[in-house]
């Protein structure tokens, strides 16, 4: 979906690959049998980890590595929802404004 956008990089991008990534955690997953975020094929991990450990590693909240639980990495959820409103409203501003760069 993004690549049909024109942006080759950018927050868009990151947040796309992330979600996409991400969304193998949602609520379709027995929690109660096995973690999500260890069931998780390696890379799936590590995108997310690169992705929390960069944008988040100043909240006051434990390091994320792929050997984490899902208990660790679900905590990061309302930061990484901020952090993409904030730049959806940034980007809509720009856009509103006839800046597309």
């Amino acid at each position: 979906m993004v690549d049909n956008t024109g942006i080759s990089d950018g927050w868009p991008k990151i947040v796309y690959k992330f979600g996409c990534t991400f969304i193998h955690l949602s609520s379709s997953h027995d929690h109660m049998a096995r973690d999500p975020f260890q069931a998780l094929p390696i890379h799936e991990r590590q995108i997310i980890v690169d992705y929390i450990n960069y944008y988040h590693d100043n909240k006051p909240l434990d390091p994320v590595t792929i050997d984490s639980d899902f208990e660790t990495v679900h905590l990061y959820v309302p930061y990484i929802l901020e952090k993409i409103s904030t730049n959806l409203e940034f980007e809509l501003e720009k856009l509103e404004n006839g800046k597309l760069t």
